[in-house]
């Protein structure tokens, strides 16, 4: 078989594709027009002055034919030219509605309550939807990914076709009133159109169109009854009906039903309901087949044969000689992407540390903000304390829990493909976005031996950036804390002294903590203002790490802090009065005990 249709079209591919094979690439999806052949189209058009142009059609667009056209070839015929439909309007009205189409996508509206039949015919009816899908497939649109399009036959009247190239196909039966509804209908094998339909026409004309749906309902035996002669029915945009018909031993049969539970199904048939649905793409005629000789057809045979080998071998050492250079430039690339990112990342930092030294440096004058005043855009405001009414501004220090002590480094925790927030490790109900973070204090000791204030204060930082990874965010984390050194013989009951020995600030999310149950105050800021939050913390952290090489001395400690009313001038911080400083850099002043917030109906508040 594969031999005549080489023998039928072998003119006609060397006569209308040669010399196109560089502009005549495969297309990206099924439907589409190849770039040549649009050219050519649309010259043709403004030369002519017609809506359309019909040109003939190159080797890809042959071969996507024949591949339709043999799934049920028409007895005695094979394919004798194949011509390429374009009508520019109609390509855009299409395309629109295949998005129109997707776009039904998880709108309740358009839920397929066939899903809902339960027993035998739900069954069935299941089943003729994976036939459905199974013809779908090779032909989806990576762009409208939700819509089934299928390459489709319809037989009609040949003198009709200038003006149906013209309009599209009407929305009304084509014969009668429908069996399956007035709309328009297609079958998946040639054959079936073109031996039931045509022969209705004294000239008829056989067409592949591109018929697309987003919910079509699959019929079955006992249907037709609520579809004969009617719209669409429900919210569904198309029917599919396996058939077989009639009198399956009569080959001129002519009337087709739907199958019955169980029944193999002998064609199938697609009835749309908008014009827009149904692309007229190839105008295919046919030609009887041609009588060989035994002789002849064996020394085809063997000829076609020898020349799927040849094919095959050429193909083979064309695709090692593509992996090999695909594989040479990947890793030039990855290579390039490795140094480029390097070097982006290193002038982030750069522009990190400049804008965070210019926020410091005009920090003098800057009063602290109050309740839903405006800085940046953004309305300030405390968010609600956890239940724990712990003071953390006056609490006495202790030692910081060590359970979240790792290693940082500059690893990222990306979100998926188009995410651009996410939840609050503090608080889950609320969320930080690109240009909304949110800066916690957190009590990670809580309540000691029953004392109120007692504890150890750390600061999170949390908010969304992009990443250097293409079209993704991630999560910006910090957390940031010190490490005290108290003297070993100060006998001091409550203020005792000592030394920062260290600063924290990790980049990684700890495992196995949860931030929800600690006690803690949260503020909403911008991503400016925490970043240089962090800047700051980063440059008691260089301090720290001078002082232990000798270079420089270690910040004071005091365990009640510099606001407690036992505190000592001028002898440093605990954990809860660094942190307070910190965040005074984004304009938060919590030194005035009578000035705390209360709850307010802001869009800036975690309640």
């Amino acid at each position: 078989m594969k031999a005549l249709y080489k023998a039928a079209l072998a003119a006609q591919m060397a006569q209308e594709a040669e010399g196109n094979e560089e502009k005549n690439t495969p297309a990206p999806v099924s439907w589409y027009i190849y770039p040549a052949i649009r050219t050519a189209a649309s010259k043709e058009i403004a030369a002519t002055g017609k809506l359309y142009a019909l040109l003939p059609a190159g080797k890809y667009d042959i071969e996507k034919v024949i591949s339709s056209y043999q799934l049920c070839p028409v007895p005695g015929q094979n394919i004798k030219r194949v011509q390429v439909i374009y009508n520019p309007r109609l390509n855009r009205k299409f395309g629109l509605e295949l998005n129109t189409l997707n776009a039904k996508h998880n709108k309740p509206a358009f839920n397929a309550h066939w899903r809902n039949e339960q027993g035998q015919q739900g069954a069935w009816r299941d089943t003729t939807h994976q036939l459905l899908e199974v013809l779908a497939k090779p032909h989806r649109d990576v762009q409208n990914p939700h819509v089934k399009i299928l390459p489709m036959w319809h037989a009609t009247n040949a003198q009709i076709l200038p003006s149906l190239f013209e309009t599209g196909f009407a929305n009304l039966a084509m014969v009668d009133t429908g069996f399956f509804g007035k709309g328009i209908y297609s079958a998946a094998e040639a054959r079936y159109s073109q031996t039931v339909y045509g022969k209705m026409y004294a000239t008829p004309a056989l067409l592949m169109n591109w018929v697309a749906s987003f919910s079509a309902y699959p019929v079955i035996d006992g249907d037709m009854g609520k579809l004969q002669g009617g719209a669409n029915l429900g919210n569904y945009d198309a029917h599919f009906i396996p058939v077989r018909p009639l009198n399956p031993q009569d080959p001129d049969e002519s009337v087709f039903y739907p199958c019955r539970v169980g029944e193999k199904a002998t064609y199938t048939e697609m009835v749309v309901f908008q014009s827009a649905q149904c692309l007229p793409r190839y105008l295919v005629e046919l030609q009887s087949d041609l009588l060989k000789t035994p002789q002849e057809i064996e020394e085809a045979k063997l000829k076609h044969a020898a020349e799927q080998v040849q094919k095959a071998n050429a193909k083979q050492q064309a695709d090692d000689m593509e992996k090999q250079l695909v594989q040479q430039a990947l890793e030039a690339a990855q290579k390039q992407a490795a140094l480029l990112e390097k070097e982006q990342e290193k002038e982030k930092i750069k522009a990190e540390q400049i804008e965070a030294e210019k926020v410091a440096t005009n920090l003098n004058g800057i009063k602290p903000l109050g309740l839903n005043e405006e800085k940046g855009g953004l309305q300030q405001a405390e968010i609600e304390d956890r239940p724990d009414e712990n003071d953390l501004l006056f609490m006495e220090d202790k030692q910081p829990n060590n359970d979240e002590t790792i290693a940082s480094n500059n690893g990222e925790q990306l979100l998926q493909e188009g995410e651009k927030r996410k939840p609050s490790l503090v608080n889950p109900r609320k969320y930080v976005t690109e240009h909304q973070w949110i800066v916690s204090l957190l009590n990670t000791d809580g309540v000691v031996a029953g004392l109120k204030g007692a504890g150890h204060v750390k600061m999170l930082i949390e908010g969304i950036e992009k990443s250097s990874h293409h079209h993704f965010f991630k999560f910006y984390f910090r957390i940031c804390d010190i490490i005290p050194d108290l003297v070993e013989d100060d006998n001091s009951l409550i203020n005792k002294k000592g030394r920062i020995i260290d600063v924290q600030c990790l980049k990684t999310v700890p495992a196995n903590v949860d931030y929800k149950k600690s006690p803690s105050r949260s503020y909403i800021v911008t991503p400016l203002d925490a970043k240089a939050i962090v800047a700051s913390v980063e440059r008691d952290r260089a301090i720290c790490q001078a002082a232990q090489t000798g270079n420089g001395e270690y910040p004071l400690y005091q365990s009640v802090g510099t606001h407690h009313v036992l505190s000592d001038a001028g002898m440093g911080h605990n954990s809860a009065s660094w942190c307070v400083e910190k965040l005074a850099l984004a304009g938060i002043d919590l030194t005035n005990r009578a000035s705390k917030a209360k709850k307010v109906t802001s869009p800036c508040v975690i309640c």
